[in-house]
């Protein structure tokens, strides 16, 4: 850009499902005062198995997914969620 500004952006990864695996990323974005979004993308889990490209088990899929829908993220990190699926 000709303002000399320059936007990072960092993407950590999509299998970090629970808070504690969250969290070490969250407490870095905040000792350095970086903005940090956790993006949450609503994935049924038989759609999740049919797209798998990394030979992940079913079985695992449905578990993770099952993590996840219990999994309660502490209320003052900022979250987003995406209602609808990506094309």
């Amino acid at each position: 850009r000709e303002s000399g500004y320059q936007e990072h952006v960092i993407i950590v990864d999509n299998t970090n499902i629970q808070a504690w695996e969250i969290a070490p990323y969250v407490a870095l974005a905040n000792a350095y005062s970086i903005e940090y979004e956790i993006i949450y993308i609503p994935c049924d889990p038989i759609v999740a198995i049919k797209r798998n490209m990394h030979s992940v088990p079913a079985k695992t899929i449905l578990n993770m997914h099952a993590m996840l829908m219990t999994e309660s993220l502490p209320s003052f990190w900022k979250m987003m969620v995406h209602l609808n699926e990506p094309e």
